[in-house]
């Protein structure tokens, strides 16, 4: 059986998907977690043959995993802080035989953005000012933690080199460096599709 096949149930819709997690991850899903629309169409603008995009704070790989099933010839890695959900990723990756969705163990600060041709981020900081929605207490959460993501993300994106795509869900403008220019939008312009400049 094809995999697109064998995974196909799992696609139908955002509470199909959510079963491949535990209680608790179904419930943060909505709040979360990246909905198979907007993966599929993230994925679509950045996926491209033999390239490689960065989910940063992926939490359990639900864009990955998504992104993976709908375009199998780009590589998506999402990297995580939390030990648990990058297990959790992982589990499902294997699960759905999506050998091109991977998951790393980290923090984006240590990691070089440059080997990217495209980054997805759905505004994973935000926990840190938003405190009663925060996923969990695993890791510690303040507004300098904010600030020091969201200036460590800015820099990081200001070196990446031209063409490199970048898709934002849910992110303000002043995220973006001037480097990358607007040029597209979905989904009453929640899902934004960015360039770097030449």
């Amino acid at each position: 059986m094809a995999k697109s096949e064998k995974n196909h149930d799992f696609f139908k819709n955002d509470a199909a998907f959510d079963r491949l997690y535990v209680e608790r991850l179904q419930r943060l899903s909505s709040r979360h977690w990246t909905p198979l629309e907007v993966a599929q169409r993230a994925a679509a603008y950045l996926g491209t043959p033999g390239g490689r995009v960065l989910d940063v704070g992926c939490g359990p790989g639900k864009f990955c995993i998504a992104a993976a099933h709908y375009q199998p010839e780009t590589k998506f890695v999402g990297i995580e802080r939390r030990a648990d959900l990058v297990r959790t990723a992982r589990r499902v990756a294997r699960r759905l035989n999506l050998n091109n969705a991977t998951f790393i163990d980290g923090n984006f600060i240590n990691t070089d953005f440059t080997p990217y041709s495209g980054i997805y981020f759905y505004n994973s900081f935000h926990e840190n000012i938003d405190l009663p929605c925060r996923i969990d207490d695993t890791i510690e959460h303040s507004f300098d933690n904010y600030e020091a993501f969201r200036e460590s993300l800015y820099g990081k994106l200001s070196q990446m080199p031209p063409l490199t795509r970048l898709a934002t869900y849910f992110c303000p403008d002043q995220q973006i460096p001037p480097n990358f220019k607007l040029v597209g939008s979905t989904m009453s312009n929640l899902v934004l599709f960015w360039q770097a400049r030449t």
